[in-house]
């Protein structure tokens, strides 16, 4: 093998790659089990990061409200899915029925929180995402994007109580139009700019 074939890939690389990824296909229509599959092995390369920089993740934030002896159970439910996709050695012949594609959307919001926490830019992808995901849930969260959230809520067609698969092309829209027309960023101000790192 030539070693212009070869590239180097570091923790950060590898975690920008899989979020933007599972975005793209959540937002795109694609596939959520591949999204869900790329979201948690995310999260789990930026937990292990993030432990050893001891920071908190947005995970460990949430596990810090869960009593010790419950811990185990709780990550068994968030990740039931991903490790279903994961191994099989346990139960090759397991059905999986209750697979919520919406499920998967929550903890690709962790996961960009994670990644901006960690390196303090994010994606022009995880930053649409972001804002997509607030317009969707503008209940949940005290979060300083809730105002750019409520902005921008008319552009991405008010995603808030609409299926999924009907919430989702505005913001795909916007992330195309970003990547081919860097200048729209301009309209975010600077602040908001200088917080987008190349892809």
């Amino acid at each position: 093998m030539a070693r212009d074939d070869l590239e180097v890939v570091t923790r950060q690389d590898a975690a920008r790659r899989q979020i933007t990824t599972a975005i793209e296909l959540i937002l795109g229509g694609g596939d959520a089990v591949s999204a869900n599959v790329l979201t948690w092995a995310a999260t789990e390369m930026l937990r292990g990061v993030a432990e050893h920089r001891g920071v908190e993740t947005f995970h460990a934030t949430l596990e810090s409200r869960i009593k010790p002896e419950f811990l185990r159970q709780w990550r068994d439910i968030l990740k039931s899915h991903y490790n279903y996709a994961k191994h099989a050695d346990r139960d090759p012949e397991r059905v999986v029925e209750d697979f919520s594609p919406e499920a998967t959307t929550w903890a690709l919001f962790g996961a960009g929180i994670d990644y901006a926490t960690l390196y303090g830019k994010r994606t022009w992808p995880m930053l649409v995402y972001h804002i997509w995901f607030l317009c969707r849930h503008p209940e949940i969260t005290v979060d300083e994007g809730r105002t750019l959230a409520e902005k921008m809520a008319p552009g991405l067609e008010y995603p808030k109580d609409r299926p999924l698969r009907a919430a989702v092309a505005a913001a795909m829209e916007m992330i195309t139009t970003g990547r081919k027309h860097p200048e729209v960023l301009d309209a975010l101000g600077p602040g908001w700019l200088a917080t987008i790192e190349p892809e």
